[in-house]
């Protein structure tokens, strides 16, 4: 795994914002599901609006079923690596 920089003091509790990044970083793309699941965060969209500030972050519509086969859609957001 490649090694990635992040501003994070150590002694410290990491927000929200620093877990999304982290995860964008890494796996180049994150859901609400997925942000939910693995970091108990419910407003993914609040803490992308606060990233966007500083990072290139982009999104897209993904469209499925859930579990009651019905069609539905939800949001994926991207960040690209350099």
């Amino acid at each position: 795994m490649t090694q990635i920089e992040f501003n994070y003091k150590p002694n410290s509790k990491p927000t929200q914002c620093y877990r999304i990044l982290r995860h964008l970083k890494l796996y180049k793309s994150i859901t609400d599901l997925e942000a939910l699941r693995d970091y108990g965060i419910r407003r993914l969209s609040a803490r992308i609006h606060e990233l966007r500030k500083e990072h290139t972050i982009d999104d897209c519509w993904i469209i499925g079923e859930n579990r009651f086969g019905e069609k539905t859609k939800w949001k994926k957001y991207i960040m690209e690596g350099k």
